[in-house]
């Protein structure tokens, strides 16, 4: 379960909700997912120390741990 944020910017949302569409499709990831639930939360995280940016967010993520979190069982 994705916990809340202090998000209130319908523009800084649809940032991290299409990055997050983007790595999901580029990863075969499926919507409803436990590894989406994963992939939010470290997006959340990049979000919450600083990150604003698409491009901030792809810099950050290590597509290794991309990988991990696709691949780990749930």
């Amino acid at each position: 379960m994705m916990r809340t944020s202090g998000i209130g910017n319908p523009e800084q949302l649809a940032i991290l909700t299409t990055t997050l569409d983007d790595i999901c499709l580029a990863t075969g990831v499926a919507p409803d997912s436990n590894a989406r639930d994963d992939i939010a939360s470290l997006l959340l995280n990049l979000y919450e120390s600083g990150h604003r940016s698409s491009d901030q967010f792809r810099a950050a993520l290590n597509p290794t741990l991309i990988k991990a979190i696709v691949t780990c069982p749930h």
